[in-house]
């Protein structure tokens, strides 16, 4: 069985390579499509005998004989991978049935020899046929021209045709064809001008035979090239007609639809009779890239000319065939609609200088009878051109009348609420989907809901701009600026009630809502013209608080979900807050009554919200409010600093009640860090007097402490932390004491915050150790920052620490990393700690004036070897890295080492170099000693490099003629390799032809 199935196998493949080559010759012309039709059925037989044998018997499906089926397509392989089983095959759909397809490319070949010089000298033919029609136009007569080149015409045609059906050369059949047809439009421009025929009549009638005579070649040959040939002329001698009646270039456009619609029917009619087939399919084609073609000009036409009504009923026709020939084709219906613009296009040329109410019923005419076409085709695009084409002809007549432009918006807003209205009664109304119903009553009702909302939205965006009036903007509101946004806010408030409970209807009952305050924001503006901003913004506030209040109402009856509309009315409050404080900036003083009292009347109503709605954010926002209102108090009575302190203060009583009410729910949590974070944004209010500074710093850590200790979040300990340390820096600058005072506070506060990490060891008191643990390192690394400063000229009095001060302060952050590390056991920071400590070193090295390089190197390259054994030591299954060895001896003896290459004195180097050999005996001992090879091999290294460098540079200098020798060598061996490998590749080429045949 086994052997059966190889030699099923090896003749399996050996049909397919035979029936493959086969078709590819039939591509090429060298083997005529009759020779083929003979010999592939018996070879298909046999395959499909192949195939079950090896996999067994297939089932199929109304499977036809061999000989029945299509055995060869046109630029397809002929037969499937014999991996494959037989295809299944049913019955064919009917053409018309499926949407239309372009045919599969055909699979590239080699290019010929042959076909480059048949095709040239066609083309060379048809050079020449030119020259003789013109070269020649006075030296023979019109007799012997048109007899010569009619010959030569009819003869081409023979030849071609002898060339395809004889001698089985498609490819040169068609090239003589080409040529012939060519001659033929030439024998009419002979006939033509010789006989000195006038207008555009003579060539309407030879273009119509030239149409005739390319689609008949068409029947006859049917490669879809002579059937383009025979539609591009018929478009030329339809235009030429229409010239030759007078006709302007709309009209003749409208025709050529009209034209292309007829290409529509007809290639509906013929798809399957044999003769025009083909035809008929380059018809198919055609007709919708016509109907593009005659848009597009139409549009051109339009932009370049004047436009009437006969230019409008040219659109109107040259749109409706488009829909009805689309229709046709059964191409997606959409398609057509982008075709309709071209009726906008025409109304809109002829509308701008004056529109008239025709061109208003054009456009609504236009709309039904889209909504027609969408209601019982579909299509989805011919809906939305329908309420484009409503709203466009309202447009018109509100020019045509000159109507106000509020009242425009106002007409546009009443019909969306139409458009919403009527989504809703399709949906309601529309008749089940089955045999009979309408086709595109789902797309129209998601058309129209669609079109009501956007059409609603774009009301509304331009309510400001209809009578140039924004309310609360310094402008004079009459009482009309006030029944506009009235009505907007009815029409919204109306869309969300017919589809209440619905994602739209919950979108516009949001829009509503909006509305409603720029509502409030007219009558404020119309009724009390000059009252301060956040007075404008206390009654938006109230509006705020009052729609917040009712979002159980509105959850019931519009089914905005009531948490959703909580949420976005709280954004809202602080929204209004802001801009009212920032219009009080801007108009007035933000330093005044009125906006104390904006932001008590903002902290009342977030603290009601959040006792009803036991919602603890909530609580946040009212103590921040309250803060903030404590804090303008301040600075309306005095001045910022005291404002700052007035805040502070405000956040430490609030946060220390949070603590006092704990116990209740949300307090606990909520009220105090609100407080904290409140207290902390009005301490900046006091940054004009660092004395102030320090005392709302002082208090704003003391609101953070009680933040912290109220509520389960220790790590707020890091806040109270820093704003204490700031306090500290900011009563340093306040006294401006001597810098060891700097010096002694600093590290003796960092210190400070690092014993709570000795005292409190787990829990709570742990993550609360941990917490002023980091406080006191950014403590440390402030200390640090100072005595930057102070180094690089940046700083004076208590700040100028100087040198030794900043070494001290990273003795301070060094041990500081190093204990605390230890305390909360973060092995990283055991080996970080000394890290600072070396720097400090390096600042003294510096404050002393010592420049020698290894004083520098050295101690860090033993530090990293003291910190690889140290890591060893901490574990019992760990051993000295590997790293830490390499690392350890480089960073010791490289630095010195390229110090004594480098551009130096001679006196320079001979120092460096004697530092090289000291430091690398110390490395090669330290190597024996504690048996490690980096360091002796290190050492070595070094040493043996430091004393042959110079002869190394006497070396370099021969490097050109070893590389020269290597780059040629390469060479060399490279070209050779690929010499050798092209030889293989031809040798096994060669031996792989000659056994192609072989069984």
């Amino acid at each position: 069985m086994a052997r059966a199935n190889v030699a099923a196998w090896e003749e399996l493949d050996n049909i397919d390579y035979f029936l493959e080559h086969l078709a590819r010759a039939v591509e090429r012309g060298d083997v005529a499509r009759e020779s083929y039709d003979r010999l592939a059925p018996r070879y298909l037989q046999r395959r499909q005998d192949l195939v079950e044998i090896i996999q067994g018997p297939t089932t199929q499906v109304a499977e036809e004989p061999p000989a029945a089926q299509p055995a060869y397509v046109r630029g397809q392989p002929a037969v499937e991978p014999a991996t494959q089983p037989p295809p299944r095959t049913t019955a064919a759909p009917h053409p018309w049935d499926a949407r239309p397809t372009m045919p599969a490319a055909s699979s590239r070949e080699p290019l010929k020899w042959t076909t480059v010089l048949t095709f040239t000298g066609a083309f060379l033919v048809i050079i020449a046929a030119a020259i003789f029609a013109v070269a020649t136009w006075d030296l023979y007569s019109v007799v012997f021209k048109l007899v010569f080149l009619g010959l030569l015409t009819a003869g081409f045609y023979v030849a071609g045709s002898l060339v395809r059906e004889r001698l089985d050369l498609t490819g040169g059949g068609i090239a003589l064809t080409v040529v012939a047809s060519a001659m033929l439009l030439f024998d009419g421009w002979i006939a033509i001008d010789g006989y000195n025929m006038q207008g555009a009549w003579p060539w309407v009638g030879w273009l119509l035979v030239c149409t005739l005579a390319y689609w008949y070649t068409e029947t006859r040959i049917a490669g879809s090239f002579f059937g383009v040939l025979g539609a591009t002329a018929q478009i030329a001698w339809w235009w030429l007609l229409g010239q030759g009646l007078g006709w302007q270039a709309s009209p003749r456009l409208a025709g050529l639809a009209v034209v292309a619609l007829l290409w529509a029917v007809a290639s509906r009619l013929a798809y399957d009779r044999k003769p025009v087939a083909s035809l008929a399919t380059v018809l198919q084609w055609a007709s919708p890239v016509l109907f593009v073609g005659v848009t597009v000009g139409l549009v051109l036409d339009f932009a370049l000319g004047d436009v009437g009504w006969v230019q409008i009923i040219s659109a109107v026709v040259a749109a409706a065939a488009s829909t009805i020939g689309i229709d046709m084709l059964r191409l997606p219906r959409g398609l057509g609609s982008p075709l309709q613009l071209v009726v906008f296009v025409a109304v809109l040329g002829a509308a701008m200088p004056g529109a008239e109410v025709g061109h208003a019923v054009v456009m609504f005419v236009a709309a039904v009878a889209w909504l027609v076409h969408e209601a019982y085709r579909g299509g989805w695009g011919y809906g939305a051109l329908a309420l484009l084409a409503e709203a466009f002809g309202w447009l018109l007549l509100a020019s045509r009348f000159e109507w106000a432009a509020d009242v425009t918006v106002a007409v546009l807003g009443l019909v969306a609420v139409s458009w919403v209205l009527a989504g809703v009664v399709i949906r309601r109304r529309a008749p089940a989907k089955e045999p009979g119903a309408l086709a595109g009553a789902e797309s129209l009702e998601v058309i129209a809901t669609a079109g009501g909302w956007l059409l609603l939205a774009a009301s509304s965006l331009a309510m400001p701009f209809s009578r140039e009036v924004l309310p609360l903007a310094a402008v004079d509101v009459a009482a009309r600026d006030v029944a506009l946004p009235g009505l907007i806010c009815a029409l919204w408030f109306s869309a969300a009630f017919l589809r209440r409970r619905e994602p739209e209807g919950i979108l516009a009952t949001g829009v509503g809502v909006a509305a409603s305050f720029y509502l409030l924001a007219a009558v404020c503006a119309w009724v009390v013209p000059d009252w301060h901003s956040a007075l404008y913004a206390s009654a938006l506030l109230g509006l705020a608080a009052a729609w917040l209040a009712l979002r159980v109402v509105t959850e019931r009856f519009l089914g905005m979900p009531k948490t959703v509309f909580g949420v976005a009315l709280r954004v809202a409050t602080l929204v209004i807050v802001f801009a009212g404080v920032m219009a009080s900036e801007v108009f007035f003083d933000a330093r005044a009554w009125q906006v104390a009292l904006l932001l008590g009347l903002a902290g009342l109503i977030w603290l009601a919200d959040a006792l009803t709605s036991e919602e603890r954010p909530g609580l946040i926002v009212s103590a921040a409010l309250f803060v903030a209102c404590a804090t303008v108090a301040g600075w309306w009575h005095w001045d910022a600093e005291a404002a700052g302190i007035a805040g502070a203060s405000t956040g430490a009583v609030l946060a220390a009640g949070g603590l006092a009410a704990r116990s209740r729910r949300g307090w606990r949590d909520a009220w105090p860090w609100g407080a904290a974070l409140a207290a902390l944004a009005a301490a900046a209010f006091a940054v004009g007097d660092v004395g102030s500074l320090a005392a709302a710093l002082a208090l704003a850590a003391l609101a953070w402490a009680f933040a912290s200790l109220a509520t389960p979040i220790p790590e707020g300990a890091f806040g109270a932390a820093i704003l204490g340390s700031l306090a500290l820096l900011s009563t340093l600058a306040h006294i401006d004491g001597a810098p060891w005072i700097t010096v002694v506070a600093l590290s003796s506060a960092s210190a400070t915050l690092l014993v709570p990490s000795a005292l409190l060891r787990d829990g709570k008191p742990r993550r609360t150790a941990r917490a002023l643990a980091v406080a006191g390192l950014a403590l440390a690394l402030v200390h640090v920052l100072v005595g930057l400063a102070s180094k690089a000229g940046g700083a004076t009095g208590w700040a100028d620490i100087g040198e030794q001060g900043l070494a001290a302060a990273l003795c301070v952050l060094g041990g500081y990393v190093t204990v605390g590390s230890m305390l909360h056991d973060l092995e990283p920071g055991i080996y970080a700690g000394p890290v600072a400590v070396i720097a400090a070193y390096w600042v003294e090295l510096g404050a002393f004036d010592l420049d020698t390089l290894e004083l520098y190197t050295t101690v860090p390259a033993v530090y990293v070897a003291v910190a690889g054994y140290w890591w060893a030591s901490r574990d019992i299954g760990r051993s000295v890295p590997v790293l830490t060895d390499m690392i350890s001896p480089a960073i010791g003896l490289i630095p010195p080492l390229l110090a004594a290459l480098g551009p130096t004195t001679p006196q320079d180097a001979a120092r460096h170099a004697l530092w090289v050999v000291a430091l690398s005996l110390a490395w090669i001992g330290a190597g024996v000693g504690l048996r490690v090879r980096a360091y002796f091999l290190g050492g070595v290294g070094a040493l043996l490099f430091i004393a042959f460098w110079r002869t190394w540079v006497y070396l370099m200098s021969f490097w050109w003629l070893l590389l020269g020798i290597i780059g040629i060598a390469m060479l060399v061996v490279a070209l050779t390799w690929e010499r050798q490998q092209m030889i293989v590749r031809t040798t096994s080429r060669r031996v792989q032809d000659a056994l192609s045949d072989w069984r």
